[in-house]
């Protein structure tokens, strides 16, 4: 399924900690959605802690396409499956950035994802943007850790395929 070219799939930075915009959602809501989208809205943009999955599915007729997605990702990180290598940290920070690449700042949301600062383990996160997490992650793997420094020499002293074609001229 390809999604549509013309969603905005990023969140303005003035939503964040603004409860005015919640109400005035709110305000514009049917009565019988109200309430699971006003959690869910104040989940994203205000302190809610917890939110469970039936109610993000109760509200997304009424949520953007990027509140859904993003309410579903730091779901699983806060409440779901990944609670225990998350939790509410990751939301937290998510929430700090205001949807943000904490070192690019791009905001298109498909893209963001939280990054262990530590290492896998940490409760220390980043919110950064596929391309920033991969860059991170690789300068940490060639230069950061005894195993990976390993796996570089070892490779490194492999003839690759240019020394292979080099060697057999």
């Amino acid at each position: 399924m390809s999604l549509p070219r013309h969603i905005r799939w990023w969140i303005p930075a003035r939503r964040a900690n603004s409860s005015s915009y919640v109400n005035r959602r709110l305000s514009a809501a049917p009565q019988e959605i109200a309430t699971v989208l006003g959690r869910c809205l104040r989940y994203l943009y205000l302190d809610k802690r917890n939110i469970d999955r039936a109610t993000i599915r109760r509200a997304e007729s009424s949520l953007e396409p990027p509140e859904r997605l993003l309410l579903r990702y730091l779901q699983t990180r806060s409440s779901g499956s990944e609670k225990k290598r998350y939790g509410h940290e990751a939301v937290a920070e998510a929430k700090a950035a205001k949807f943000r690449c904490r070192d690019c700042g791009r905001s298109d949301v498909r893209v963001l994802t939280l990054d262990h600062v530590h290492g896998n383990g940490s409760k220390v996160f980043r919110l950064l943007c596929a391309n920033c997490h991969q860059l991170k992650s690789r300068v940490q793997d060639w230069a950061g850790s005894t195993k990976a420094r390993e796996r570089l020499t070892r490779h490194s002293t492999r003839p690759g395929p240019a020394r292979r074609f080099a060697a057999a001229r």
